[in-house]
C-alpha cells in the first residue's frame, strides 16, 4: 500500500517507502504470481503495479493513513533526486504539495532539465504548482522562471529571475549559493538570447568556477551544468571573434555532453563539430555580425 505512491518501483525505492527489507524478493514474488505486478524490461530491476491495483492501493492509503501519503511522496522525491531522476523527483514533491521542496529540487538538481529531451514532461509537472506560492521563496521564483523558459516566455523568465535575486538579500551564504548558481544559469541564458557576447562569456566562466569550489563541488547538478556552460563559453568567444580560444571549450563541451547523455546539448553541438572538423572555412566571421557563425 505504501509503495503504491510510486508509478514504478525498484527494490531500493520500495524499501525506502515501506521501511522494510526484502524489496527485490517481494516484487519478484508478486510478479511471478501474476499478482497484477509487471517487470519493466530485462533484469527485473524495475516493476509497475497494474493501474487498477495501484488505484485500489492508493485509495486504501487515503482512507487508512491519509497523513502518511505526503511523507511517502517526499521520501520518493528525495530518493529519486539522489538517483538523478529529477523530473520524477519534482513530480513527487508536487504530489506531496511540498512547494518548498519543489523549489529546493529545482535549484539543486532539476533546472537543467529545461534544456533536455524531458522538457515538455517537465513543463506539465511545473504547471501543477500554484502561482500563489511563487512569492514564498527565491527557490519557488526559480521554479516559476523555469516554467516560463520552457514556454519561451523570456520576459516572464527575466521577471521571475529579478524577483528571486531580490529575495536573497537576507539569506546566509550556504543557503544562497544554490539559488545564486541558478541565477547565474539564468543570466547565461538571457545573455545568449540577447546576443550579449561579453556577458555570456562572464556568466559561463563564473558558473564553471563555482562548480569546482565548495559548497557546490560534488553537488548532483554540477556535472549537468558543465556541458552548457562550456558550450556557451565557446559560443560567446566565437561571437567575439576569439576563434582560437573558443575551440577548447567547444570540444570539451562535446565530450561532457556525450558522457552525460545530454541529448539536446549534443545535437546542438553537432553543428559546431562540423564547423571545427569538416569545413574550417565556415569559421570565417562576418565582422558586422559574428553571431552568424553559430546560432
Amino acid at each position: 500500500m505504501r509503495t503504491s505512491v510510486a508509478d514504478r518501483l525498484c527494490a531500493e525505492l520500495a524499501e525506502v517507502l515501506s521501511e522494510a527489507s526484502g524489496g527485490q524478493r517481494e516484487l519478484e514474488a508478486l510478479e511471478q504470481a501474476n499478482a497484477f505486478v509487471v517487470a519493466l524490461g530485462p533484469g527485473h530491476q524495475w516493476f509497475r503495479y497494474h493501474p487498477l491495483l495501484a488505484d485500489v492501493l492508493r485509495h486504501r492509503l487515503f482512507l487508512e493513513e491519509p497523513e502518511l501519503a505526503p511523507e511517502l511522496h517526499r521520501r520518493a522525491a528525495r530518493w529519486l533526486a539522489a538517483q538523478g531522476e529529477a523530473v520524477e523527483a519534482v513530480r513527487h514533491a508536487v504530489r506531496a504539495r511540498d512547494w518548498q521542496l519543489v523549489g529546493e529540487l529545482m535549484v539543486t538538481v532539476a533546472a537543467i532539465r529545461a534544456v533536455s529531451a524531458e522538457r515538455q514532461a517537465f513543463a506539465a509537472v511545473l504547471a501543477e504548482v500554484p502561482r500563489s506560492v511563487f512569492d514564498s521563496s527565491a527557490e519557488l521564483r526559480a521554479t516559476a522562471a523555469v516554467g516560463c523558459f520552457i514556454a519561451h516566455d523570456y520576459a516572464g523568465f527575466a521577471n521571475h529571475v529579478t524577483h528571486a535575486r531580490a529575495m536573497l538579500s537576507k539569506r546566509d551564504e550556504v543557503s544562497r549559493r544554490p539559488v545564486e548558481v541558478f541565477l547565474c544559469l539564468a543570466d547565461m541564458a538571457l545573455s545568449r538570447i540577447g546576443g550579449d557576447a561579453p556577458a555570456l562569456i562572464d556568466t559561463a566562466t563564473q558558473l564553471l568556477r563555482w562548480s569546482s569550489e565548495p559548497p557546490l563541488a560534488g553537488m548532483p547538478a554540477v556535472a549537468q551544468w558543465e556541458a552548457p556552460a562550456l558550450s556557451n563559453l565557446g559560443v560567446g568567444l566565437v561571437w567575439s571573434a576569439r576563434i582560437d580560444e573558443a575551440e577548447e571549450p567547444l570540444r570539451a563541451s562535446l565530450r561532457v555532453a556525450a558522457d552525460m547523455g545530454a541529448a539536446l546539448t549534443g545535437v546542438k553541438l553537432a553543428r559546431i563539430r562540423r564547423y571545427i572538423d569538416e569545413d574550417p572555412a565556415r569559421w570565417a566571421l562576418d565582422e558586422d555580425n559574428p553571431q552568424k557563425a553559430i546560432g
